[in-house]
């Protein structure tokens, strides 16, 4: 994954973690997340063993995720049933409370993903969806 350049530091200093797809949400969201608050992006819609294991050890303050609002976003954010196997498979909020990060959840906002409600809204709809979280 990749992060802002002071994310490590942020969340040292009980920041919240910001989990996002791609590399132009990271940095629609870098623009209007409180102050202190990191942003990190998988580059996919799936969190890895390690990326659990880094918000493990050093998040302390939550997670919020905010994977793009289609279904592939969803199912990694949320899980699903994968009916060919006949089995649940786990998405990011269920990983990441297993593995004891406090305070998880999902984001809720108006567009197909961060960087698309920045080209569509600006700055302005990014702060209405995002920045009072």
């Amino acid at each position: 994954w990749i992060q802002t350049p002071e994310a490590p530091r942020c969340l040292w200093r009980g920041g919240r973690a910001w989990v996002v797809e791609g590399l132009f949400d990271l940095v629609a969201l870098y623009k209007v997340v409180p102050t202190g608050d990191a942003v990190f992006a998988t580059l996919r819609a799936a969190l890895g063993r390690k990326e659990v294991v880094f918000l493990r050890r050093f998040c302390t303050a939550g997670v919020i995720m905010a994977y793009d609002n289609d279904e592939t976003g969803r199912r990694a954010t949320e899980g699903w049933y994968d009916e060919a196997e006949d089995r649940h498979r786990m998405g990011a909020i269920r990983a990441l409370e297993r593995a004891g990060v406090p305070h998880v959840r999902a984001c809720s906002y108006r567009g197909k993903d961060p960087g698309a409600v920045w080209e569509k809204r600006g700055v302005e709809g990014l702060a209405a969806d995002f920045g009072g979280i």
